[in-house]
């Protein structure tokens, strides 16, 4: 077949949705998120058979993305028939996008930066989707695959439904030296949830800096980024520990709206300020959050898109999870010309 490639200086959200109206059944349309990163955005992709889409993607132009000491052209929004061919016409176009703007790697699926959605998943997905995972064909890993991909980092989500509170003699010992050193510990404020995150995004941008493929992002798009998750949220399951008025740790968690046969609770971030007067910070906001957890009827903790190498990896394997999800960032290295 004659395939025509298409290039877009927008979304093309018209072409988008007669895609994934063919991909997927009613009620999965609510479920898809195709949030363009503005601030990286370059070119929309689509493939079409005649007149119709059978493929779209969206390349992001991030000089943040270093991989090897190189530059990656980022490839994300990633929809497409289940067909190869198609695929690969695709991602050639990407390919030669990546050569013209002389970037070494592509790498994806990743919506512009690891501030947005990113990684296809690996697992059997035999779980059901979780507020927070992406909704997905599963052959869009091996149409990658297929191109020549390979696994660029993995990552993991793990499911707690074993609550239980943590070693006490640990939680007291650590507890005492954080009230030492000054750490109070609070939930958040949601009536006064837009100065909260103003300060919460100072910590983070602090907190996350050194983390694998890190992006700048504004103080306006992380507000905003949070502030669409405000309808699900529960003080409860949000923690800020503060010394001096400053935050030193944050664990931030939500009840997951799309489990309807129990209460399950998502935790998306845990962080702590590394100083040595923060130890076992992390170990406390865990526990808090179990302990809410169980007298709040919530039979699961869901460790959500987890990197297999941070320390709350092999934290969260500690505490008698399971796993529930894998997931992996790909990435290809585009070879010079002859």
């Amino acid at each position: 077949m004659n395939y025509t490639v298409k290039y877009f200086d927008d979304a093309a959200i018209h072409w988008y949705k007669i895609l994934v109206n063919e991909l997927y059944l009613p009620h999965e349309i609510p479920l898809l998120s195709n949030n363009i990163n503005a601030a990286y955005f370059y070119k929309t992709i689509i493939v079409f058979n005649a007149e119709k889409p059978c493929g779209y993607c969206v390349v992001y132009n991030n000089t943040n993305l270093i991989f090897n000491k190189s530059t990656c052209l980022a490839i994300g929004n990633w929809e497409c028939i289940l067909n190869q061919d198609i695929a690969t016409v695709m991602l050639d176009a990407c390919t030669n996008m990546a050569k013209i703007l002389q970037c070494k790697y592509i790498i994806g699926p990743l919506n512009g930066s690891t501030w947005d959605a990113h990684r296809f998943s690996t697992g059997i997905q035999n779980n059901k989707l979780f507020l927070g995972e992406a909704l997905q064909k599963n052959y869009y890993l091996q149409q990658w695959q297929n191109f020549g991909f390979s696994n660029c980092t993995n990552y993991i989500s793990t499911i707690d439904t074993n609550l239980q509170k943590y070693n006490e003699a640990k939680i007291l010992k650590y507890e005492t030296q954080l009230i030492q050193n000054g750490v109070v510990i609070r939930n958040i404020n949601l009536n006064n949830y837009a100065s909260e995150l103003e300060n919460i995004y100072t910590f983070c941008t602090k907190a996350f800096a050194n983390n694998f493929l890190y992006s700048p992002i504004s103080q306006e798009l992380f507000i905003e980024k949070h502030t669409a998750l405000l309808k699900y949220l529960d003080a409860t399951y949000i923690y800020v520990a503060e010394k001096n008025n400053s935050i030193v740790g944050l664990l931030f968690a939500y009840v997951d709206a799309l489990c309807t046969t129990h209460k399950q609770v998502i935790l998306k971030t845990i962080a702590v300020d590394s100083s040595r007067q923060n130890a076992g910070l992390a170990y406390v906001l865990g526990n808090l959050l179990t302990q809410n957890c169980m007298q709040n009827n919530v039979t699961s903790i869901i460790h959500a898109f987890m990197h297999v190498q941070n320390k709350s990896t092999l934290a969260s394997k500690s505490y008698n999870t399971k796993t529930y999800n894998t997931y992996a960032l790909l990435i290809k290295e585009i070879m010079e010309h002859a």
